[in-house]
């Protein structure tokens, strides 16, 4: 497993993903987006303008992770940074669309570089790709 670790749980997110520019506020479950929702109802939603080389990897036992980096701009990391500061120690869900695609508790800050999402779910891993990775 890569570094910048968040988040734990069942599913693998090495970063609580993300793919971004931020918005804070309420996120329209219908919408094809990446966000995360914390436990007092606030969410913090993705654009894929603040993602960069969006890639594939493969783990030993050949489970597909994406991997991505952020834009160090305010509106890309560093508020999404201070959003997960602000609940570390919290379960947070991290949605795709109506989809959640893990629930975990954040334990640290995020690192903008190598940011990993896993889940046992492949399709899901694809839509997230295609929605991000057409912008790049």
């Amino acid at each position: 497993m890569r570094s910048n670790s968040s988040i734990m749980g069942g599913v693998t997110i090495t970063l609580l993903l993300t793919a971004c520019t931020g918005h804070q506020g309420p996120v329209q479950a219908d919408t094809q987006a990446l966000f995360f929702v914390g436990e007092d109802g606030s969410s913090f939603s993705f654009t894929p303008t603040c993602v960069e080389n969006m890639r594939y990897w493969h783990d030993a036992n050949d489970r597909e992770f994406l991997e991505f980096d952020m834009k160090q701009t305010y509106e890309c990391h560093k508020a999404l940074n201070q959003w997960v500061k602000e609940r570390i120690g919290e379960q947070v869900k991290l949605n795709f669309g109506r989809k959640t695609v893990s629930t975990a508790t954040l334990q640290s800050p995020l690192g903008a570089k190598n940011i990993t999402i896993g889940t046992h779910d492949q399709e899901l891993l694809e839509l997230i790709h295609d929605s991000y990775s057409h912008n790049q």
